[in-house]
């Protein structure tokens, strides 16, 4: 009898210390998930002119129309950007009301100059021109397709917004068609000057990066979720078509890539090890 007290009470406690670190994962990731973090880079290049030595790009991606604004806000104030480029998916397809994004790009407008290209959201969402609209009425410029030149001290950096389409990830739609779009953009700017390019998904880097873009700012892939390597790339794989990119720095030759997890507080599922982030890239004049 004794023998088997010992071994229920051995047990129970196996239960309880169980139940304790569930408990306590659990907390940790709903803690997790509300904070916004700054994930900072630095891009050395000997195409920026001194004049541009520690200037400071905010990338901001996959806003979704979230309820975290104050925070993202808040996190894009302390980083103290020279400008801030919101790379698409700022809202979801289906909405109708924008409020959360207009006080997100309101809080922004206060902070730095704010550029904003569509991601696969937007190009889906049938009210994208009442967004639009707020957007550009706050002083927001919209560079879908387009370049614009940032000027300091007599130098200039070229930053090019490439506008995204509607089409899967699962097809060949860029290679058959945006890489022309991207092609025709390239000859909008001095190619001899530093070119940032904003563009959502980041699946098609080594195409881009085979035209005259050095530095590429994207998001789309949400940092795969849940970054626990196998369930990361099943997520990838199933979602965004490839698991070759996540979040972070990639290079092809001498071009670079860098990927933002996005600021989404997600609905459906939490985020794990994957805190909702801004990315601030600095730049540094070889």
């Amino acid at each position: 009898m004794k023998k088997h007290r010992k071994i229920f009470k051995i047990f129970l406690s196996l239960v309880l210390s169980a139940a304790l670190a569930v408990g306590g994962f659990g907390v940790y990731v709903m803690w997790d998930n509300s904070r916004v973090v700054i994930t900072n880079y630095t891009y050395e290049t000997s195409k920026a002119s001194p004049s541009f030595d520690g200037y400071k790009i905010c990338l901001v991606t996959d806003f979704h129309n979230g309820k975290n604004y104050e925070k993202v806000i808040e996190a894009v104030k302390e980083a103290q950007p020279d400008i801030i480029c919101v790379v698409g998916d700022l809202i979801n397809m289906e909405d109708t009301d924008f409020s959360n994004a207009e006080k997100l790009l309101s809080g922004f407008i206060d902070i730095a100059d704010v550029l904003y290209s569509y991601g696969n959201h937007e190009m889906h969402c049938e009210n994208i021109q009442k967004m639009a609209q707020i957007a550009e009425n706050m002083g927001v410029k919209l560079v879908n397709d387009k370049a614009v030149t940032v000027e300091k001290d007599g130098s200039r950096i070229n930053i090019i917004g490439y506008g995204d389409d509607i089409y899967s990830d699962f097809t060949y739609h860029f290679e058959k068609q945006a890489q022309k779009r991207l092609t025709d953009l390239s000859y909008q700017f001095d190619n001899d000057e530093l070119s940032v390019l904003l563009m959502h998904r980041p699946q098609y880097f080594e195409t881009a990066s085979d035209l005259p873009y050095d530095l590429t700012l994207s998001g789309h892939l949400h940092g795969g979720l849940i970054n626990i390597e196998q369930i990361r790339t099943k997520i990838l794989k199933e979602h965004f078509g490839t698991d070759k990119y996540c979040k972070g720095e990639y290079n092809n030759g001498d071009k670079k890539l860098i990927i933002s997890a996005g600021i989404a507080k997600e609905d459906k599922i939490y985020r794990v090890f994957n805190t909702p982030e801004i990315v601030v890239v600095e730049i540094k004049s070889l």
